[in-house]
């Protein structure tokens, strides 16, 4: 579905864009930006999801990129991605925001949408976003990339630094998950007394002494 959009938006040459933001002033400034581009046609501003979705239903012009900011007033971006995915006429999301976080990189990401751009907008990243959606590529700004990269060299320094093992980093995440050590023992086919053995190796190598030390280390320091 999505490729053959884009096959339309390459046939036509120029496209339509709606931007979907809250902030009055950013969303006029984007629009404004995208509309001085002379590979877009149109560009239209919404500020909420339903307000665009409500359109979108009845419009005989669907866009063909909606920028779509992730806070929002009641729908968020985020959940408002698969309704847009659910039109009969499919426009690529490119999610705009302004709280640049791994967590909603991901889900964003997850959903199928094919830009993640960090405010402050500008022209060139704007292009750069659509240049790459019409090209059937994934789009990531570079705010946005150096955030996950960081999230995971953190995750991988951690785990070598403690030099826990594939097992130990196991326990690890059913600790995360709020097991208790009878049910651990339980899921990992091992008797009590081998998961303690297991526990002590990580209290050791992680410089705590109890569960809540292990807990607070988890969380603090991403080690899982």
């Amino acid at each position: 579905m999505i490729s053959e959009r884009l096959a339309v938006i390459d046939d036509r040459g120029q496209i339509d864009v709606w931007v979907v933001d809250d902030d009055d002033q950013s969303r006029l400034v984007t629009t404004a930006a995208l509309q001085e581009e002379s590979i877009i046609r149109d560009a239209v501003g919404f500020p909420s999801a339903e307000e665009a979705l409500e359109v979108l239903r009845y419009t005989q012009s669907p866009p063909d990129i909606i920028f779509l900011d992730i806070v929002l007033p009641g729908m968020n971006g985020l959940d408002a991605i698969r309704h847009f995915k659910q039109a009969s006429s499919v426009p690529s999301v490119a999610v705009i925001t302004g709280f640049n976080s791994e967590e909603n990189l991901l889900k964003a990401l997850r959903q199928d949408a094919l830009a993640y751009l960090v405010k402050p907008l500008t022209i060139e990243k704007l292009n750069a976003a659509v240049r790459d959606i019409q090209d059937n590529l994934v789009h990531i700004d570079k705010e946005a990339v150096r955030i996950l990269t960081e999230s995971v060299e953190a995750r991988m320094k951690s785990g070598r630094e403690y030099g826990l093992t594939v097992k130990e980093r196991e326990i690890l995440h059913l600790i995360r998950a709020g097991l208790s050590d009878e049910s651990i023992a339980e899921r990992l086919i091992m008797s009590p007394g081998t998961l303690r053995k297991h526990l002590e190796h990580i209290h050791q190598k992680l410089g705590v002494h109890d569960r809540a030390g292990v807990i607070l280390k988890i969380f603090k320091e991403n080690l899982i």
